[in-house]
């Protein structure tokens, strides 16, 4: 950027293939990209990237949302949105320790092989990490430190022995970019026990599950890849107080979380006794039991199905 009477900046930004009609987004400081008040942003939105010269596309003002408010020299990253809603500010690394972006001053093109140079990179790695760079001249890098991949549990190797069964795996971050947001994420199902669990997913780029590098966005898909799971499933377990500090602010209420009995753990979280139906997740809840199980009239037990009574 240079010449002139100065300028907001320049974004780079990806959107949805599929929308049918793309156009830029807003004016000023949203770059073209994210929102305005009173206007849209770009349709189906993905990421934005901003070479935020006057400093505002960081700044939670005119509609936007999220931020550290007004920083020129800047590079600032806004995630996936659409018409009004999202474009959530990411990240920033401000440039004024390095040199400016811009050239206010000339009035011609700067020597691209001097100190005046400058080189924008977008890397999207294979960890699902975006990072931003901008050269100055021979020398000096800047990154901003923006998104990876979410996961309420990641495993990353396909080697050891793994058994998980009876949680809740709840992922309710919304945002991000280059960065899923997973229920589960598993590199492979080698020496892998996996049933009566919970996967449970909110907000923008969540994604239920990844097996073996894939993305399995239903539970119908997610128990075809790890060909097991029969007894999980994928509801709101209704938490007391999702986001709260407290260990007793994650109890749930949802009375169909059903798990199974597992060697050697008999008591929860909280040193309750686990039943022999217990539940899922690390505080031991109840059950709404609907099957009785009656032996020449005699009444033996309860289960939530009739499945259960004869196992």
């Amino acid at each position: 950027m240079w010449n002139g009477s100065g300028a907001d900046g320049i974004s780079f930004f990806l959107f949805d293939a599929t929308t049918p009609s793309p156009s830029p987004g807003s004016f000023g400081g949203s770059l073209g990209y994210a929102q305005r008040t009173g206007m849209e942003g770009v349709a189906g939105g993905w990421l934005g990237v901003g070479l935020d010269n006057f400093g505002n596309f960081s700044n939670p003002t005119e509609g936007r949302i999220g931020g550290p408010g007004f920083i020129p020299n800047s590079i600032t990253v806004r995630g996936s949105g659409n018409s009004t809603t999202g474009y959530n500010y990411l990240a920033m690394a401000n440039l004024d320790s390095i040199g400016q972006m811009d050239f206010p001053t000339y009035t011609t093109r700067p020597v691209q092989t001097s100190v005046d140079y400058r080189k924008v990179t977008l890397d999207f790695s294979s960890n699902n990490t975006l990072t931003v760079t901008m050269q100055f001249g021979a020398a000096g890098t800047v990154s901003t430190a923006t998104t990876s991949a979410t996961c309420a549990l990641w495993n990353n190797t396909n080697t050891s022995i793994r058994n998980y069964r009876d949680n809740l795996l709840i992922n309710t971050r919304s945002g991000g970019t280059g960065g899923k947001h997973y229920a589960i994420r598993l590199a492979g199902i080698t020496n892998l026990t996996i049933d009566y669990n919970d996967y449970f997913v909110t907000g923008i780029n969540g994604v239920l599950a990844s097996v073996s590098g894939t993305d399995r966005t239903t539970l119908a898909l997610l128990k075809t890849a790890t060909a097991q799971d029969a007894n999980s499933i994928s509801l709101d377990p209704l938490l007391a107080n999702a986001g709260g500090t407290a260990a007793t602010d994650y109890i749930p209420s949802s009375l169909i979380l059903v798990g199974t009995s597992i060697s050697g753990i008999t008591t929860d979280y909280s040193g309750s006794t686990r039943l022999a139906t217990p539940t899922m997740g690390a505080f031991e809840g109840t059950l709404v039991l609907n099957v009785d199980v009656y032996k020449s009239g005699i009444y033996q037990s309860t289960y939530l199905r009739v499945k259960d009574a004869f196992d």
